[in-house]
């Protein structure tokens, strides 16, 4: 199935770029956003104004089914989401604009409007010190909400950083993002209501909004709430309860926890797509230190291998005394299994886990770039190039006359990063040396790879850090 609609206001200038047709769209490479092993959010330029591409590589049979579940048609997520965008906006709800959507080839994309001049939630906060002006956010925030929740919408996917929000004369303007699981009900149930509310409190970390805070922003959504159906509004307490609750449960999940993270610097983490599909991905800053010339060394054109699975691991010399780490592997897989798996290869498994520690605060090999093809119709080959610390592994560092000072810094830095490498959902791997898995770089520890990692079968953010330093404390 291949069609494509586009807003009639944009369909001549897009057709002037050359986009006619879904493929043509699928094709555009920009800087990735956000990404999961089936869909990637990206920025693209078309004459130097910025879109949000959202592309999902593999449309599922089960997206379709809940799709027309839900009383969209059979259509894929993305499509899903722009027909509930028109019909959010045609209910004066403010949310992206869709420029375009279409299918083509087991795909599918959505081109939105980028809201350039509005902010995150958890930066506006951050950066909004005037105490009026965070309760007027707060209240402006819960009377929106209700006022969504009024019109019958849900948002499973009420996370913060979905929440842009901007300040006006008359106080502040809200857009809400990432409506590909919103339905629309005659009427929405306080339950769905709760878990919308409750998505919202666990993604907001405590020192971005307090207390206080949040109850103002239940206030005066029960406020709006209850002028719109005056007598069927439960009491605050009942509400605050049953929200409070369901962020306990959330707040259980790595996901959650990892949207409670501080934000990372502007332009932390971007990779550009320079081949569709993931054949190719490279981190912008070392894309930009290559002036946009891909060296000769790196996998552009891989051939098939005899063995069927085997890996090949380089050095190589980026410059300036400076060496990467490249990694290609090739994997026989069953023709069935092509598109199933979390990731389509373990290095993008790695590459994820090399950005998730990031996010929450543990250092380690720098992510240079990426990709993975079908070789044959059962084999793989993935690649992925990083550049690995500098510096001493802590066990060696240990054993040298440092100063006691020096020793418990180091021994708390080892205590808080190995806890903070279970909140983000990682174990090391049985048998592995955990003490010589961190080298020190300027007196502050680094994961030296994440090889030795794995997921964690129990992600609980409350289970206890790693107390394997005690062994060799005084080595």
């Amino acid at each position: 199935m291949a069609f494509i609609e586009t807003a009639p206001f944009h369909r001549a200038a897009l057709s002037r770029r050359g986009l006619l047709t879904a493929r043509d769209f699928l094709g555009l490479s920009g800087v990735i956003l956000s990404g999961h092993p089936r869909r990637h959010v990206l920025r693209v330029y078309v004459d130097g104004e910025p879109f949000i591409l959202k592309k999902e590589h593999h449309v599922r049979w089960r997206d379709r089914f809940a799709s027309a579940w839900a009383g969209f048609g059979w259509h894929s997520t993305s499509v899903r989401e722009a027909i509930m965008l028109g019909r959010l906006r045609d209910a004066g709800v403010q949310c992206s604009e869709v420029i375009s959507a279409g299918e083509h080839g087991g795909q599918a994309f959505l081109l939105l409007r980028e809201e350039r001049d509005m902010a995150n939630l958890r930066n506006t906060l951050a950066h909004t010190i005037s105490i009026p002006d965070r309760r007027a956010l707060s209240q402006g925030l819960g009377r929106e909400l209700a006022r969504i929740h009024a019109a019958g919408f849900d948002q499973p996917d009420l996370y913060a950083k979905h929440i842009l929000a901007e300040k006006t004369h008359n106080g502040y303007r809200f857009c809400f993002l990432d409506w590909q699981r919103s339905t629309r009900h005659k009427r929405v149930s306080w339950s769905r209501r709760y878990q919308d509310l409750a998505a919202l409190d666990a993604s907001l970390a405590d020192h971005l909004a307090s207390k206080r805070l949040r109850v103002d922003c239940l206030c005066a959504y029960l406020s709006a709430e209850n002028g719109i159906r005056r007598g069927q509004t439960p009491p605050l307490a009942d509400v605050a309860r049953a929200v409070r609750q369901i962020t306990n449960r959330l707040l259980e999940r790595r996901k959650v926890r990892e949207l409670r993270q501080p934000p990372l610097p502007e332009g932390a983490q971007q990779l550009l797509w320079l081949e569709e599909e993931e054949r190719l991905c490279v981190a912008r800053d070392f894309y930009e230190e290559l002036a946009g010339q891909m060296p000769s060394w790196l996998p552009r054109d891989p051939q098939p291998s005899a063995d069927g699975n085997c890996a090949e691991y380089r050095l190589i010399l980026l410059g300036a005394g400076r060496t990467g780490h490249l990694v290609q592997r090739w994997r026989r897989v069953p023709i069935g299994w092509l598109r199933r798996g979390k990731f389509p290869a373990p290095e993008f498994a790695h590459a994820a886990a090399i950005f998730r520690l990031q996010r929450f605060g543990v250092s380690g090999p720098r992510l240079l770039a990426m990709g993975y093809r079908h070789l044959a119709r059962s084999q793989r080959f993935s690649f992925l190039l990083t550049e690995p610390p500098v510096g001493d592994a802590l066990r060696t560092v240990l054993r040298h006359n440092i100063s006691d000072t020096e020793r418990d810094a180091l021994l708390q830095q080892f205590e808080t990063l190995t806890r903070r490498v279970r909140e983000a959902g990682y174990e090391f791997q049985p048998g592995v040396d955990v003490v010589q898995a961190w080298v020190v770089q300027g007196g502050r520890l680094t994961l030296a790879s994440v090889e030795p990692l794995r997921e964690a079968r129990d992600a609980s953010h409350g289970k206890p850090a790693n107390r394997q330093w005690r062994a060799w404390e005084v080595a």
